[in-house]
């Protein structure tokens, strides 16, 4: 089983909790898209705007329990809670480092 994330606004990820809590499970099968700070969000539309999805298995005689875990599992997920602002800041500095490196390595490109 897939089990997908929900965005509703823009922004960056500062702060992540319960991320642990899901690779611990015993029917976690791994991560599709691991959140990471200083990921971009964006708003979900579709399947390629999730800010997060991992994967589920269970054995044939326990497919009940998926749908259980599943549940529980995006409900431990938090993204951005309660992040410091010292931790913000870093972050949000950090993805302008990143933004403005990727333009000026556009600019020096020769082709």
């Amino acid at each position: 089983v897939y089990v997908h994330g929900i965005n509703f606004e823009k922004g960056l990820v500062y702060a992540l909790e319960g991320l642990d809590a899901v690779e611990r499970h015993p029917l976690f099968a791994g991560w599709v898209l691991k959140p990471v700070p200083g990921q971009r969000l964006t708003p979900t539309v579709d399947m390629f705007s999730v800010p997060w999805c991992f994967m589920l298995r269970a054995p044939a005689g326990r497919r009940d329990a998926l749908q259980g875990a599943a549940s529980e599992l995006r409900a431990r997920i938090r993204l951005n809670a309660s992040p410091a602002p010292l931790r913000k800041a870093a972050v949000v500095a950090l993805d302008a480092l990143r933004r403005s490196g990727r333009r000026i390595e556009q600019l020096l490109r020769v082709d």
